[in-house]
């Protein structure tokens, strides 16, 4: 069993949505125990993992805030909700009744699992900008004080070069941020 620590981002609002993140998605496991659907079973646990790594992201960088708030206070208490009602339906799941119900759950659930993946990738994508920044900033400051090849190398050139594998490039091409 893992313990996870308090949260320690820095920010007193940050860590008090963290705490009570984490404890809707205790509720969330215990919810996920009592369905006996092993595949809703496997994609609850993924939900689960996945908030956890945003829940991290957070800690790491609490400025993220604003973009994590809906997340917070709408996504993840609908979606722990949503699955209080599946877990109070497993006996009659189980006894073969609200089939229907269960199956529109079941959609529901996977649409949730493919948007916390989403929010997770959004979040990732943030810090490689905040990364590419930080690198471009010290490639100039290194270039600045004479420390690397001028502007003129071919090396340079190439940095400049937009990139065909550069998963940013779409990104700053169409001028929309996600």
């Amino acid at each position: 069993i893992e313990v996870e620590t308090a949260p320690k981002s820095g920010n007193a609002e940050v860590d008090a949505l963290i705490r009570e993140a984490r404890g809707q998605l205790d509720q969330i496991a215990a919810a996920n125990d009592a369905i006996a659907d092993p595949a809703l079973s496997r994609q609850i646990e993924d939900i689960e993992a996945t908030c956890r790594q945003i829940l991290q992201r957070l800690e790491e960088q609490p400025n993220m805030l604003s973009q994590l708030r809906t997340f917070l206070r709408y996504y993840l208490p609908a979606t722990l909700k949503l699955l209080n009602a599946r877990a109070a339906l497993e006996a009659e799941v189980s006894a073969g009744q609200s089939a229907d119900i269960a199956a529109r759950i079941a959609k529901a659930v996977e649409q949730v699992q493919s948007a916390f993946h989403k929010q997770l990738d959004a979040l990732n994508e943030f810090r490689f900008i905040n990364l590419e920044s930080e690198m471009d900033v010290l490639a100039d400051m290194l270039k600045s004080d004479g420390l690397t090849a001028e502007p003129d190398a071919p090396a340079a050139k190439e940095a400049e070069a937009p990139q065909a594998d550069d998963p940013f490039a779409s990104l700053f091409a169409k001028g929309e941020k996600k």
